[in-house]
């Protein structure tokens, strides 16, 4: 029998690559035999080293009726296999994962022109921080009808730094969103050896910071305070819009994101590149920086904060492949 569907949900699965795209042709049919064209979806395989292997959210312009549904990956610069695919019910914000910065990646906006009646109103969520109990368990006296239960917490991204370097210091990435924890990583690091030289650490000169390729950190302790300082408004009405629900309106939630973003930028940029700035000329160093990557930045923010901005250039005999990484610069 024919089903009324928002979008759909859908998963890759490839062998891990530097960088790819793609692109999916969607059918409908009303009777199972022939089909018409719906759309077409252009997606992101992976960019700038970081792969997408988890689940995708599709959501289509209006509820679909239809009895069966093709979906095609037409074109593809990686081999990619199709793992999961289901149809779902409610529409959702479009590709929300890149929008909080779980990673960074280049997305479509959420174009409804049919809302389905599934966006939260004030009068439909409900905060029970209070409600909850040391151990976890919830103490709440249930309203009359169906409640979804969000919990929503944050932890460590549990990400190493690179192998470059020997075993000596391997460990967690440093919270580049916050500005004494990345001082004390400095002075742990840089600082410990100027200071070890003495006054031969005059020959070091200046601090270089490579690409940023530790994918991205989108949460640090008290971050709610510091992103309503910065954009005047509190963002726990917005928290159930990281899972992909709609608060308020289409346009509500894409702002509400945006500002996410905007904030995240900001402080990634201030607390660690400008971090690094200023404990570079407290040791009489300049600092460059090559402002571009993974991480959770506007690449323009993050290159106000060196001295030389600086790039990178690529090249392979093998391939007679040649490109230039440039950043802002």
């Amino acid at each position: 029998s024919p089903v009324v569907a928002a979008g759909f949900s859908w998963r890759l699965d490839f062998k891990w690559t530097y960088s790819g795209k793609g692109m999916a042709k969607v059918e409908i049919s009303d009777d199972g035999r022939e089909f018409r064209h719906l759309e077409d979806l252009p997606f992101t395989i992976a960019y700038f080293n970081t792969s997408v292997w988890g689940l995708r959210r599709h959501t289509f312009r209006r509820p679909v009726k239809f009895k069966a549904l093709r979906f095609t990956i037409v074109e593809a610069n990686r081999k990619i296999d199709l793992v999961e695919f289901r149809p779902e019910t409610e529409q959702r914000i479009e590709d929300v994962d890149a929008k909080k910065y779980r990673y960074k990646m280049p997305f479509r906006e959420t174009c409804i022109e049919e809302p389905d009646g599934s966006a939260l109103g004030p009068g439909d969520m409900v905060d029970l921080t209070g409600s909850m109990r040391p151990d976890g368990t919830l103490d709440w006296d249930v309203p009359e009808g169906r409640w979804a239960i969000l919990r929503i917490g944050y932890c460590a991204t549990g990400k190493l730094i690179s192998q470059s370097g020997t075993d000596a210091g391997r460990g967690p990435e440093v919270d580049k969103l916050d500005a004494a924890a990345v001082e004390r990583h400095f002075e742990a690091f840089v600082g410990k050896l100027k200071r070890m030289l003495g006054s031969d650490g005059d020959s070091i000169r200046m601090v270089l910071n490579d690409s940023y390729e530790a994918e991205c950190q989108n949460w640090t302790e008290g971050f709610e305070r510091e992103f309503e300082r910065r954009k005047g408004y509190s963002p726990k009405r917005y928290y159930p819009v990281f899972t992909g629900r709609i608060v308020g309106s289409v346009e509500e939630s894409e702002r509400f994101l945006s500002d996410y973003r905007d904030a995240l930028s900001g402080m990634f940029a201030q607390k660690y590149a400008g971090t690094l700035l200023r404990k570079a000329h407290e040791y009489g160093m300049e600092f460059y920086l090559e402002p571009y990557g993974n991480g959770p930045s506007d690449d323009f923010s993050y290159a106000r904060y060196c001295d030389v901005p600086m790039c990178e250039f690529w090249s392979s005999a093998r391939t007679d492949v040649y490109y230039m990484s440039t950043g802002p610069t």
